[in-house]
């Protein structure tokens, strides 16, 4: 939630049960009506545009980012005037686009942003409540809300007097419209939103190279009248030997800048990052907070740069399916430095997904996924993302509990058609059985050339001890390609394959790593991380270890000539451009040391054509030019 403050709204509205509850005592009649309204029989529940999504720990970032994209027709301004014990609310309703038509009503609520206790105030053992509902403004029923015509607005006024029980500095309100007819939320806003908005103008997610500038841009623009002063900062966690800063106004900055913004005039900021030797995945963070106004929220924006990781591990997410946080990810770079890489980093798959829209993994050849006990993990958009990555020719390790169940599971929001031809078409299994705690051992398949000699492991249930919680995936082949590696308990049932195909080696464990015993752990990363490496020959393993990069060209598409980046190329290679029939249609000489060459495409078709680096006619690395006349 707080990740996302500024973008969106949350109420919490308390409920009689289970046990005392001082919030909602205070206002027993109105929250029984809200509890009422969405139909709530068991708590904490969430809900988003009058659905249910269940436990919060159903909520994923991509359920926020698709109703952030989706957009409203409507915006909501509201502001406050503090008198001392009365404050004046205004409501302001612009319709930005097509005038919104429905059973629309408008409702104002006053929340408490934060209260805190020293000691549970329930039976729950919690201390800390956010967004707590403390009183409507408008009827519980809301007022009729009628949209003005495109370009025009409505404005509602209220008074409000502070109740002695509240903490006057915690206390803000929110007003949203929504449809009656199915509880859809067209939009909202609070008294605390921000003034300004920060929004990227270009990439938000870029693959660097050492000693080489990146630049990201964005704009802060005033979204109410007049003008305001902010500060601005760049916050990132870069290694030490990288460098940033950035531009606003005509001036340089490294760290915080004060501005002033204008309606109208929005200033534009430029990030400039540059990477040292240091392979790592960064984030870069801009914040915009009022100075005049210190009252609204800051507003963030966040871009990425990702230089000279070749092995990425991904983790699924940062609460799995209990609602704890658990750090599996330690266990995968734990086998990595066990491998000897040093060229490794982690990203959440939000950002994975991110980075390969945004083309940034150029010079990444592995992933590692950290499911852990997430799900659904295959979700269609992220089942897309990995195919692509095997497709380019990336190598993937995913492992976890509960991921083919998932996947196959029909009954329930999780299985999808994409999940399932991930796992026949890429796999070349299919989900058998949920298992259970009977498959306690982890049993490598004698014979097999990479994984045959790993040790037998214990089998733990690290996310219930004693209450058999425990689903290690059971497979079933289909396919002639695939490779069981490893069985449990018995020696029959299958829990682990691996699969070369297409240009792409897979390995899925259907216990995570961190059911298993730590050195086996290490040594599956490990035998992974070389099996991964072992179809190339030794002087391409040094070069993909020493960062060899073939940046994407730019400008993409192209119409007359294009520029082709490379970075620590340390010896001589040939530079070849096919088309889409495998025709060469170009080919040069490019010395070691080369930093770029410029390629002209004046004379090529319109299409696609695959540029190349090649050694002693062995394929180095390559990537794709779109031309377009």
């Amino acid at each position: 939630m707080a990740k996302n403050e500024g973008n969106m709204h949350h109420i919490a509205y308390h409920t009689s049960w289970p046990g005392v509850d001082e919030m909602y005592d205070h206002n027993p009649t109105e929250s029984d009506a809200r509890v009422a309204y969405y139909n709530v029989t068991g708590v904490p529940d969430m809900y988003n545009d009058g659905a249910t999504v269940g436990s919060p720990a159903n909520v994923t970032q991509q359920m926020v980012d698709d109703a952030l994209a989706a957009g409203s027709p409507i915006a909501i301004y509201v502001s406050e005037v503090d008198n001392g014990a009365t404050r004046d609310v205004t409501v302001d309703i612009p319709t930005v686009g097509t005038s919104p038509a429905g059973n629309l009503v408008l409702r104002v609520a006053i929340v408490e942003h934060w209260i805190n206790y020293a000691n549970p105030p329930g039976s729950n053992g919690e201390t800390d409540f956010p967004n707590v509902f403390r009183k409507m403004l408008t009827p519980m029923a809301g007022v009729t809300y009628t949209a003005a015509a495109q370009g025009s607005s409505v404005t509602f006024n209220y008074t409000y007097t502070e109740d002695g029980v509240w903490d006057a500095t915690e206390i803000y309100v929110i007003a949203w419209v929504q449809n009656e007819t199915n509880m859809t939320v067209l939009n909202s806003g609070s008294s605390i939103d921000p003034h300004a908005s920060l929004s990227p103008n270009g990439p938000t997610f870029v693959e660097g190279a050492n000693g080489t500038g990146s630049s990201f841009n964005g704009s802060a623009e005033m979204v109410l009248g007049g003008s305001e002063n902010f500060d601005i900062t760049l916050t990132n966690d870069a290694p030490g030997d990288w460098n940033s800063s950035f531009t606003v106004a005509g001036n340089t900055y490294t760290s915080t800048a004060n501005i002033s913004v204008t309606n109208g005039s929005p200033e534009n900021i430029v990030i400039n990052a540059t990477p040292g030797a240091t392979p790592a995945f960064s984030t870069y963070t801009l914040t915009i907070t009022s100075t005049d106004n210190p009252q609204t929220m800051s507003q963030s924006l966040t871009f990425k740069l990702i230089s000279g990781i070749t092995d990425l591990v991904v983790n699924n997410a940062s609460a799995y399916s209990d609602g704890v946080v658990y750090p599996w990810n330690d266990l995968y770079n734990n086998g990595l430095d066990y491998a000897n890489n040093t060229k490794h980093d982690e990203m959440m798959i939000s950002d994975f997904m991110d980075g390969f829209d945004q083309s940034a993994f150029g010079g990444v050849y592995n992933v590692y996924w950290n499911v852990g006990w997430s799900f659904p993990a295959l979700t269609p958009e992220v089942s897309v993302s990995l195919k692509s990555f095997l497709d380019n020719g990336g190598n993937l390790l995913l492992a976890g509990q509960d991921i083919g169940w998932a996947a196959y599971d029909n009954t329930i929001p999780y299985g999808n058609a994409d999940a399932q031809s991930f796992f026949t078409d890429y796999m070349e299994v299919q989900f058998a059985n949920d298992g259970g705690p009977a498959n306690n051992s982890y049993i490598a398949v004698a014979g097999d050339s990479i994984f045959g000699n790993v040790t037998t492991s214990t089998i733990s249930d690290v996310y219930s001890p004693g209450n058999s919680y425990l689903f290690a995936d059971e497979l079933t082949p289909v396919g002639s390609n695939v490779i069981p590696i490893f069985n449990y308990t018995g020696g029959v049932k299958i829990g682990g394959i691996r699969i070369e195909m297409n240009g792409y080696k897979l390995v899925y464990l259907g216990a995570g790593l961190e059911h298993l015993n730590g050195a086996v752990a290490d040594e599956i990363m490990k035998l992974s991380h070389d099996w991964f490496y072992s179809s190339i020959s030794s002087s391409q393993f040094d070069l993909a270890m020493n960062n060899l990069m073939l940046g994407q060209n730019f400008p993409n598409p192209a119409s007359t000539t294009t520029t082709i980046l490379f970075d620590n190329l340390n010896l001589d290679v040939q530079f070849v451009v096919t088309n889409m029939l495998g025709q060469k249609v170009f080919e040069q000489n490019i010395s070691a040391g080369t930093e770029f060459i410029r390629l002209d495409v004046s004379n090529f078709e319109n299409g696609i054509y695959q540029y190349s680096i090649l050694n002693n006619n062995q394929l180095m690395k390559s990537d794709k030019i779109e031309v377009i006349h």
